[in-house]
């Protein structure tokens, strides 16, 4: 049968949506460390990578009622 699940509120979509940025920033940074053969080159792109977490997860909020709307069960 259906779920009754309720939807997730806003607020937690925005937690949810600021963890995953920081783990993407996260995960990009060691892989960057892994690559650059150093923490210093990596650590360098963290700023970019946590401005482009939070960037998509604005977008992503925006984006939440409009899916809800055409995608009945999310």
């Amino acid at each position: 049968g259906r779920s009754s699940a309720v939807p997730a509120g806003r607020a937690q979509c925005a937690a949810a949506f600021l963890l995953a940025s920081l783990w993407m920033a996260a995960g990009y940074t060691l892989a960057g460390a892994v690559l650059y053969d150093g923490m210093a080159a990596a650590l360098a792109s963290t700023p970019g990578l946590i401005a482009e977490g939070i960037a998509n997860s604005i977008l992503a909020l925006l984006l939440v009622p409009a899916l809800r709307e055409h995608i009945p069960r999310w």
